[in-house]
Parts: C-alpha cells; structure tokens; sequence
C-alpha cells in the first residue's frame, strides 16, 4: 500500500508517451502498478501480462485503479489441472 502523502504512481514514461500520442494510437504499458487517471478516459492502452499485450479501453469506473488489475497473468480453469496431469502420468 502507497502513503497518501506521496500521491499516485504513474510510470514516468507512460505519461510521456501519453503526451506525445496521436488520435487512435493506443499505448503499450508495461508498468501494471501505475494507476489510471482521469486523463486517460476513452484511450485504449495495451498492457503486457508477461506473454502478450491485452487491450484495454479505460472508462470512468477504472480511475485510480491499476492497470495490472485488468490484465490477467495466469490461466484459470479446469483444462489447466488436466494438462498437468497428462504431463505426470507421461513420465
């Protein structure tokens, strides 16, 4: 959890890319743990999860929120288990 005294954290190089941006152009974030401002209302902004970049459009109920949060790293499911286990009874 961040002090309130220090403010929001946003990636230095997100804002600037998000200065410097044409209309239409979405913007690719690495950084999932900086919060999503205001500013960023109705931009698409393509988020990495570590494998792939997933496109996000932000809306109004997003702010000050992360961006990680709507990105998701991991596979969830029952298909994942089986997979596992094909692997062990293979060996």
């Amino acid at each position: 959890m961040r002090s309130k005294w220090k403010g929001y954290f946003v990636a230095p190089v997100l804002l600037e890319q998000f200065r410097k941006r044409e209309m239409g152009e979405s913007i690719k974030v690495f950084s999932r743990g900086s919060t999503i401002l205001p500013e960023f209302k109705g931009h698409t902004f393509l988020v990495y999860n570590g494998k792939k970049f997933e496109s996000i459009q932000v809306t109004s109920e997003m702010f000050f929120r992360k961006f990680g949060e709507y990105s998701m790293t991991k596979k969830i499911g029952y298909s994942i288990h089986l997979k596992k286990k094909r692997k062990k009874r293979k060996r």
